[in-house]
């Protein structure tokens, strides 16, 4: 018996020594679980003064849906840059589907120049968890 994907034909037979024999044919359907992939971008150089968006992609590349997916931002190495008013650190996704995929985002403002780590990390109950580095360079304003 193979662990892979897939479907497979399995026959289940039934004997005892009070009756007779019986078999049937049976289909069963073996999928990959759910697991988190985590992509993320900024599609710009922003400045000092510059808000700007960190776009982000959670796809489950299982066949399962993964549970309670939460997705975070993590600004700790960066001080040159900070979460615009009123935006959270930490969303909730909720259920994503197996081959699925959500988009969310944040927005920052650039108050400092250089080159700056955010991570942003998506956990789920039954996915594991996933994590993407973006480098984001702040270049000064003029």
């Amino acid at each position: 018996m193979s662990y892979n994907p897939g479907t497979y034909h399995v026959l289940v037979r039934v004997t005892a020594d009070n009756a007779n024999e019986t078999s049937a044919l049976g289909t069963l359907e073996a999928l990959r679980p759910a697991r988190l992939e985590v992509n993320a971008y900024v599609n710009m150089t922003p400045s000092t003064g510059d808000y700007f968006k960190i776009s982000v992609k959670v796809h489950n590349k299982g066949d399962t849906s993964a549970e309670e997916v939460i997705i975070s931002i993590d600004l700790s190495l960066a001080e040159g840059l900070r979460l615009i008013p009123l935006e959270e650190s930490v969303r909730k996704l909720g259920k994503i589907g197996g081959g699925s995929f959500e988009h969310c985002g944040w927005y920052l403002q650039a108050v400092k120049p250089g080159v700056y780590p955010v991570k942003v990390k998506a956990t789920s109950l039954n996915a594991g968890e996933d994590y993407v580095i973006v480098l984001v360079n702040v270049v000064s304003k003029g």
